[in-house]
């Protein structure tokens, strides 16, 4: 294909002040309905910047400084014709100039607002209360009742949140079980969450999270309501003249634009997640259709390229959680990172670390869209402790199609591999403080049962099944796990469901 490699770049020894020009422009006769910046230093002889030249479908060719300004009579292939009076100028240009316009099929956003914080609070509660009835009495009895409080204060320098569980049982007993307390601020400039307090670390499917007490800092994509994180569908095709293309996905007209001469590409088509066919019809002005089925996958596993995600947290093991304590490990302080990133389309790449007392453990996995078939996602771990070496390898696949979802996944572990969540669990709580920081819990290295019993399972094989129904406004789904546990025996589950929505309520059968 021809370019505008070959062009001449407005020499800074050209004679005369150079002219600043505002044109409407016209393509091989068709109005762009565009005004763009041409220079002139004699009125006669008319020059651009390279950007200009793409903004109106034009190739500039590749390695030309934007900087740099292109004479319009040394591009070959290119005739133009400038009125003066009028302020246009016509271009009259062969396809090997055309370079491919993009068009953004993504719903425009309103500008967002300006973020205005106050000062304020706000209480939720949950109460929940039982009775018994004994065999052979004749009325019910008062079991218990609780209370789950979440109260949060925010002003403009963040949110102070905490959480807890009040109950009053049958003999009279009252307690009252703190459950998270935590300060929390949020940047939108840079979509980033920090938190003090109460946390759970963050992680991956082939990775497990812990409740720490301590910093993190985390990207937190809710704070913009109009980005989109995955990857979205694309089309792309070529107009021998002028017109009007719509596409269709899964049969439901999602966009519809007009395109110039040349070739085009349309990008971030709404689509739902999963699979589907997005059905491009190029329609000119006579009527003439031209037809293609473009499939697709979307999925939230995948990252758009230059998009990061992160998860950092340093702290104390929590123990006890919603039990009956709050303590905190002092002397077993633990670290953990979790990175994702948008390669291409078609590629995330992902990496997790963390680190505690006598424990390294650090994978990295990827997640891959395979055609239009599904998501495939691969991860391989391994970790150093006082117990010893080991792996960890991770493999899943799912599949959605219309309204069939279908998803598989392996996960097995090689030689004495563990965790943070292993290593902390294996901990004793040395007893409830009223400083709960205060707390040490201590470590039996000659546990061997409990290390065993923590660890990640040797083998867990999972499928599942899922679809709502064509004829009835319920769902059913299926799902087979074998689970070999790290010590014990294995066991296999097979189990089915049916679900829907009342008009009082909602139903659930397994």
């Amino acid at each position: 294909m021809s370019t505008l490699a070959a062009a001449l770049t407005l020499s800074n020894q050209a004679s005369g002040a150079v002219q600043q020009l505002q044109l409407e422009v016209f393509i091989n006769g068709a109005p762009t309905n565009q005004i763009a910046a041409f220079v002139s230093t004699d009125g006669r002889h008319l020059g651009a910047k390279p950007d200009e030249l793409r903004d109106l479908g034009l190739d500039p060719g590749k390695g030309r400084s934007n900087a740099a300004t292109i004479m319009l009579d040394n591009i070959k292939g290119l005739a133009y014709r400038y009125e003066v009076a009028e302020q246009r100028i016509f271009l009259t240009i062969g396809n090997g100039l055309r370079g491919t316009m993009s068009y953004d099929a993504a719903p425009d956003h309103e500008a967002s607002p300006d973020i205005q914080a106050g000062f304020g609070g706000v209480l939720n509660y949950n109460l929940f209360a039982a009775s018994r009835q004994e065999p052979g009495a004749s009325g019910f009895s008062f079991s218990g009742v609780s209370t789950t409080l979440d109260a949060r204060a925010f002003s403009p320098v963040g949110t102070f949140g905490q959480s807890a569980i009040l109950r009053l049982a049958d003999n009279g007993r009252t307690d009252a079980l703190r459950l998270d307390t935590a300060y929390t601020y949020s940047d939108p400039a840079t979509l980033t969450t920090y938190q003090a307090g109460d946390a759970i670390s963050g992680g991956f499917a082939w990775t497990r999270p812990i409740r720490i007490g301590g910093l993190q800092a985390r990207r937190n994509f809710g704070l913009r309501a109009d980005l989109i994180t995955q990857p979205l569908a694309s089309v792309s095709g070529s107009a021998a003249v002028p017109s009007t293309v719509d596409v269709y996905v899964n049969d439901l007209k999602t966009y519809s634009h007009t395109v110039d001469t040349g070739p085009f590409q349309i990008t971030d088509i709404p689509v739902t997640t999963g699979g589907g066919e997005a059905l491009v019809v190029l329609r000119d002005a006579a009527g003439h259709e031209t037809r293609t089925s473009v499939p697709f996958y979307a999925s939230p596993s995948l990252l758009k390229p230059g998009l990061f995600d992160f998860s950092l947290e340093a702290g104390l093991p929590r123990h006890g959680y919603a039990t009956t304590s709050d303590a905190y490990a002092a002397n077993q302080p633990v670290i953990s990172a979790s990175l994702r990133k948008g390669i291409y389309d078609w590629l995330t790449l992902e990496s997790h670390a963390e680190a505690g007392k006598d424990l390294v453990n650090g994978g990295l996995g990827m997640a891959v869209r395979t055609g239009s078939l599904g998501i495939a996602s691969f991860a391989l771990a391994g970790s150093r402790s006082e117990a010893g070496n080991g792996l960890q390898s991770y493999a899943s696949f799912e599949i959605r199609v219309r309204t069939l979802s279908i998803n598989a996944s392996s996960q097995m572990t090689f030689g004495s591999y563990d965790d943070l969540a292993s290593v902390t669990d294996r901990l004793q709580d040395g007893g409830t403080a009223g400083h709960a920081f205060l707390n040490l819990l201590s470590f039996d290295p000659g546990a061997a049962d409990a290390s065993s019993r923590s660890r990640p399972p040797k083998m867990v094989n999972s499928i599942s099944v899922g679809t709502p129904l064509s004829f009835d406004s319920g769902s059913i789904s299926a799902s087979y796990i074998d689970l070999t546990p790290a010590c014990g025996e294995s066991s296999r589950i097979l189990t089915a469901s049916y679900s829907r929505t009342l008009p009082f309520g909602y139903l659930n059968a397994t």
